[in-house]
Formats: C-alpha cells, sequence, structure tokens
C-alpha cells in the first residue's frame, strides 16, 4: 500500500511537488500508458487580484506539465523471491482445468538463461501430488522476458491430464519475475 506507483521526480525536476494522475490508463499491445500532470517549484508567487475583481485569491500560480509513465500489460504487480536470489515457489488455489484445448501462457520479465527463470508443475488439486509428465523437471524453463510466453512440457500438455482440478506450483529462480497467468485456447 505504500508503494507509488509514479514518483515525484528529484528537487528541481518539473514534476518535484505535485502529480495528478488520469484515471484512464490506455493499453495498447503489451503496455500501458499512464499519463500524469506535474508541477514544480516554480511559480510566480501569490498574485494580486485583478482590480474590481470579485473572488479573492485562491493562491499561487503555478505551472504544470504532462508526463507519461508506462508499464507492461498487466504490471501492476509481480511475485518474485525475497532476496532474489535463492529459488522460491508460489502455489495457485485450485482452478478447473475441464478445457481440453486450453493452454498455460505466462507474463515473466528479468530472466537470463542460466541464471534467472521460472519453471511451473501441475498439481491433483485433490492430493497436491505432482502430476506425471508435468513436472518442473519436465518444463521447459521459461527464460525469456515476454507478456505471453507459452508453457511447454517435454513429453506432455495440460490437456493430456484428466483431473478436473489442479494447482499450479511456480518456481521462481534468481531474479525472475512472475506478472500474470492465463489460460487461452488452441
Amino acid at each position: 500500500p505504500l508503494q507509488k506507483l509514479i514518483r515525484r521526480g528529484p528537487r528541481g525536476a518539473w514534476d518535484s511537488q505535485f502529480l495528478v494522475i488520469s484515471d484512464k490508463p490506455v493499453i495498447r499491445d503489451d503496455k500501458i500508458y499512464l499519463y500524469y500532470c506535474g508541477q514544480g517549484e516554480d511559480w510566480t508567487g501569490w498574485p494580486p487580484p485583478p482590480p474590481k475583481y470579485a473572488f479573492p485569491s485562491t493562491g499561487c500560480v503555478r505551472l504544470s506539465r504532462m508526463g507519461l509513465a508506462t508499464l507492461r500489460r498487466d504490471g501492476w504487480a509481480c511475485l518474485e523471491t525475497s532476496d532474489r536470489e535463492l529459488p522460491g515457489t508460489a502455489t495457485t488455489r485450485p482452478i478447473d482445468a475441464d478445457d481440453p484445448n486450453a493452454n498455460l501462457a505466462v507474463n515473466v520479465s528479468n530472466t537470463q538463461p542460466g541464471r534467472s527463470w521460472v519453471e511451473i508443475e501441475v498439481l491433483d488439486a485433490q492430493t497436491n501430488q505432482v502430476i506425471n509428465g508435468l513436472s518442473r523437471d519436465d518444463c521447459i524453463k521459461l527464460e525469456q522476458d515476454r507478456v505471453s510466453q507459452p508453457v511447454l512440457w517435454k513429453n506432455k500438455k495440460l490437456a493430456d491430464i484428466s483431473t478436473g482440478r489442479i494447482k499450479l506450483r511456480f518456481g521462481l529462480i534468481g531474479e525472475a519475475r512472475l506478472y500474470a497467468f492465463s489460460f487461452s485456447q488452441t
């Protein structure tokens, strides 16, 4: 709750004092565009009201400027290990897996071949046991930064399983970040 979406600029910057963000982000391709207004320390002082002006001055006059911040799609939050060195895991709640044509894709970043990656295994939701052929060892390492990276296992697909409810266990190695996962049709 204390993390800032857009930080104010350093002292003396055009956006160092006050920010107002638009409530309508623009989403195009794999990016989220957030437009915002910023004000710095520069102002004209307390202007005297013009002659015969019916209302008192409301304060100083500040120069406002427009800024643009970008995020990756589904980039509002991510899972990562606490020290970004030791491996960690995260397991989902049970998911209905009754669509035989569903494929799993993930949104990952900060990967590096041989150093930082994501692995996924599929568990039977009732027994919490790894489904044969869909283990972390069978998973092709996710070592590319992509918004929609297909998840593949060596010899099996999600369509090959017979259980109706599954859990996904994500293994995060190194600095890898997991933003989202989704199921899509083939």
